[in-house]
């Protein structure tokens, strides 16, 4: 009988150890953005986003290569300034984009530009490749930290 308690004992202190090692449950699901969400936000702070379709910038831009296994939705704003957006699984996704992006990155002359995170998005801001003297368009940033500010 007393060779049955310790096997009994031992599996049942597993079990409750194991137990302990789950993350708790918040009750809510990680909140995932979508291209739709991210236009509405830049529109809202009176950006529209216009597709990019000359194809030009799958090239002329570090900020449009793929990150962390996904390649960017391309938009253009005013003036010829390039936004690329990374949509990813999880915020999780974000995190290894930008030290993909990091790395990738570590031995070039990188252009003049702004990255912004929100839940599972990730959007480069190419305002380098303006065609006059416009410079950062603050508002850009703007849109994002309203969307980091809806979750």
């Amino acid at each position: 009988m007393r060779n049955a308690i310790l096997p009994a004992a031992m599996l049942c202190l597993c079990l409750a150890l194991m137990t302990g090692c789950k993350p708790a449950w918040t009750g809510k699901p990680e909140t995932v953005l979508t291209i739709a969400q991210i236009e509405e936000a830049f529109a809202a702070q009176g950006i529209p986003l216009q597709p990019e379709t000359s194809g030009e910038a799958r090239t002329a831009s570090v900020l449009s290569m793929p990150l962390n296994g996904v390649a960017p939705v391309l938009f253009v704003i005013h003036d010829g300034q390039r936004i690329a957006v990374y949509l990813y699984a999880s915020a999780k996704g974000v995190t290894r984009a930008e030290e993909d992006f990091a790395e990738k990155t570590a031995a070039a002359d990188v252009i003049a530009h702004g990255r912004y995170a929100a839940a599972n998005a990730l959007v480069a801001y190419d305002y380098a490749s303006s065609r006059s003297a416009m410079g950062e368009d603050i508002r850009v940033a703007q849109a994002v930290q309203a969307l980091a500010k809806r979750l």
